[in-house]
């Protein structure tokens, strides 16, 4: 997706992530995600994603999690966020 722009939303109650995002573009910012059973933001493969301002709370594994699939720099920065109540259920 390339300019993304989820701002000021609510996401609650997700059976997996909160927000799952593979080869982003953009910004997550001044959101609430909570209760996701999986991580509240999951990020894969992004390139100069902005993930600024959140709250995620009460998710079974994991916060903000940014992965790649190979070793590689894409940019991605993740400041100001508020994470509370994050489990492992999966391990960790």
């Amino acid at each position: 997706v390339a300019h993304l722009v989820v701002d000021n939303c609510q996401i609650t109650g997700s059976g997996k992530n909160g927000l799952a995002l593979e080869h982003a573009t953009g910004r997550v910012e001044r959101s609430e995600i909570s209760g996701a059973a999986d991580a509240g933001i999951y990020s894969v493969e992004a390139g100069g994603l902005a993930v600024t301002g959140n709250i995620v709370s009460d998710c079974a594994n994991g916060g903000i999690l940014v992965h790649r699939w190979q070793a590689a720099e894409d940019g991605t920065m993740v400041t100001g966020n508020r994470i509370e109540r994050i489990q492992a259920r999966s391990g960790g």
